[in-house]
């Protein structure tokens, strides 16, 4: 997974039961459908996010996408996802009907983040049980209100 920009905003919330911090990701996968890999990607297993930091931060989406989460393709093969209380959404954008590359937006507020953090950041997407895919954004900056990192 190639990450374009992710943007994490540290949880500044007095009230533990309403934290504040927000992920923000955009990147692209690819996909390799045909004979003899078989790669696809499909939501009918779910998909769970994690977004790790080099210091403290590690979350994972919890509660996850279930299949029932997400709407059927559209005719172009784009898929949008959005957790039933509405913190979480994503959509999965074939660049052609059927991939190979897929790119991803993902939303994901009201995230208990820690106050600080620092890059590189590593996100891993699972789908259809076990396929992971990892990608690292290493070119960071961090400011007061957020850190923000892309790739290279």
């Amino acid at each position: 997974m190639v990450i374009d920009r992710v943007t994490v905003r540290p949880n500044t919330s007095n009230n533990p039961a309403r934290p504040n911090g927000l992920v923000l990701i955009r990147g692209a996968f690819l996909t390799m459908p045909d004979p003899p890999v078989l790669d696809t990607f499909d939501v009918a297993s779910g998909v769970v996010f994690r977004i790790e930091d080099a210091l403290q931060l590690d979350v994972t989406t919890a509660p996850s996408f279930a299949p029932a989460d997400c709407a059927a393709p559209t005719a172009s093969g784009m898929i949008r996802c959005k957790s039933p209380d509405g913190t979480l959404s994503a959509t999965f954008r074939p660049t052609s009907p059927g991939g190979p590359v897929f790119l991803i937006n993902l939303k994901w507020k009201r995230v208990d983040t820690p106050p600080a953090l620092f890059g590189p950041i590593r996100v891993t997407m699972t789908h259809a049980v076990a396929v992971e895919r990892i990608g690292d954004a290493t070119s960071c900056l961090v400011t007061t209100s957020a850190l923000t990192c892309r790739t290279p």
